[in-house]
């Protein structure tokens, strides 16, 4: 149904409703052909409304009762990259250097191909496999480890160097609180 036959409907609905009204209390019995009169001039001059309303020139995109999902539009295209042009990666966020790692410190470096110190360059350990910088002279028991520098790993290390990897060149424990070992191990993660 198009929408201006809806509004005469409805119009008419409301217009009846309030002549019912009105005819309805005894005091208004005596007016109903005043009321009437009125009634019926207000709903030609809403008519008149709905019709202007209707015209071409004033619709707007017609109204759907549909419920098919309407199609996306496809998109602009955008100009190819050039082949020879590689994306680099999004650079990962930087953490702020904790305090408590300036006691890693005096033992490892973390500038990207600087050399190692007592301990190796921390530059890119996350993810890595211990004793794999081929720059530090690692401990057997380093190198034959197998493991593989997860979040996980290096808190435990750090934790209890010792225990974790018997015969490591590592002495100092890491901090015993988790969520400042965690802090450290971000800024670990960062550095890549």
């Amino acid at each position: 149904m198009p929408v201006n036959q809806m509004c005469r409907s409805l119009l008419s609905c409301v217009v009846g409703s309030l002549m019912l009204a009105a005819c309805s209390s005894p005091e208004a019995a005596e007016n109903t052909n005043d009321t009437t009169a009125e009634t019926v001039n207000t709903m030609n001059i809403a008519e008149i409304a709905i019709d202007e309303a209707a015209a071409p020139e004033n619709k707007a995109a017609p109204v759907t009762n549909s419920s098919k999902p309407e199609a996306p539009k496809e998109p602009a295209e955008t100009p190819a990259q050039p082949a020879t042009e590689a994306r680099a990666p999004a650079p990962v966020a930087q953490v702020a250097q904790p305090p408590q790692f300036a006691t890693c410190l005096a033992c490892h470096s973390v500038e990207q191909g600087a050399a190692g110190k007592i301990g190796p360059n921390l530059f890119g350990v996350v993810g890595s496999k211990a004793g794999s910088k081929a720059d530090y002279s690692y401990s057997d028991a380093m190198k034959n480890s197998g493991i593989t520098w997860t979040p996980a790993e290096l808190s435990a290390f750090l934790l209890a160097p010792q225990t974790k990897v018997s015969g490591t060149k590592m002495t100092m424990k890491g901090p015993s609180d988790e969520r400042i070992r965690q802090t450290m191990i971000d800024y670990l993660a960062t550095l890549k």
